[in-house]
């Protein structure tokens, strides 16, 4: 699944645990996002400041623990483009071995 190209990520958490967000270029780079998303907050990461990451490319999103577990949304992929005015919306769920990262759609930034 492709969508709109995105300028930001939009991360909710209804998880127990901090999550640390990392996306995956297509190039197979992973790229750690700051701060952390913390339980019951939304958190906005503006990937301008993502060294590395150009217009156009691609990517997928995934999240990790505290405790060492990662899950990647493998089936959604996103287009990076500094212009756009949209995000992608995603929400951490499960638990801290078993964390869950879910695309919830693309929205208007």
């Amino acid at each position: 699944m492709s969508n709109k190209p995105i300028s930001q990520l939009s991360v909710s958490s209804t998880a127990g645990y901090d999550a640390t967000i990392i996306i995956y270029t297509s190039a197979g780079t992973p790229y750690t996002l700051t701060p952390h998303v913390t339980y019951n907050k939304t958190q906005s990461f503006d990937l301008s400041g993502v060294g590395g990451l150009q217009d156009g490319d691609m990517f997928n999103v995934g999240v990790t623990t505290g405790r060492g577990a990662i899950a990647v949304d493998n089936t959604t992929t996103l287009t990076y483009n500094s212009a756009s005015k949209f995000a992608g919306a995603y929400t951490v769920s499960g638990t801290a071995v078993a964390p869950t990262i879910t695309f919830d759609g693309v929205q208007p930034i």
